[in-house]
């Protein structure tokens, strides 16, 4: 059975205000395409429209296999309600507007032995072999957590923090990108 680890608490975009959801939405997959989590699945799309605007639910989950032990895996959570569109001419061309609140939540987990190495029928005990896996993972914890964990967080921090400047909020930059943009 895999392992899955979590790298961090839950990050938060929370905005209420203009935005536009066509950018919003092509950022976030162009850059999972750009950090190659190639498995990218909408699980979930609830649009409602109700007084105050229309209200949206997205949940999103990408994979990406980085060694034959660990695949990390991103959860995005898009919240979207009291939005209310409208067209605005920039440099003379039509866009749409969004006026409204958003949260983007993401997490992301480690997942390690995906392939199920330590769980194959080798002939021996399975107590044997659930021991051998926590020793190994144990032993290997600090080459684990600088190789993957850290990756893995610095990604989404980074992912967020391009969140944040396509949104044009005042925070973004994160503490692995101190000069804001």
């Amino acid at each position: 059975m895999s392992e899955n680890w979590p790298v961090t608490d839950p990050l938060y975009v929370r905005y209420s205000g203009e935005w536009s959801w066509d950018v919003i939405h092509d950022l976030i997959k162009s850059w999972l395409v750009q950090n190659y989590y190639t498995k990218y699945t909408e699980k979930k799309n609830k649009t409602k429209v109700g007084g105050s605007g229309i209200e949206t639910e997205i949940e999103i989950d990408a994979d990406k296999k980085v060694t034959s032990l660990a695949k990390y895996s991103i959860s995005i959570a898009i919240h979207i309600w009291d939005v209310k569109e409208s067209d605005v001419i920039v440099d003379g061309k039509t866009q749409k507007i969004n006026k409204g609140r958003i949260e983007i939540v993401l997490t992301g987990t480690v997942i390690l032995d995906y392939q199920g190495a330590f769980e194959k029928d080798s002939g021996l005990n399975k107590n044997f072999q659930k021991k051998l896996k926590d020793w190994f993972f144990k032993i290997r914890f600090t080459e684990l957590d600088s190789a993957h964990f850290d990756g893995l967080k610095e990604s989404l921090y980074n992912l967020q923090t391009k969140i944040k400047e396509a949104l044009h909020m005042e925070t973004s930059y994160t503490a692995y990108n101190i000069s804001s943009s």
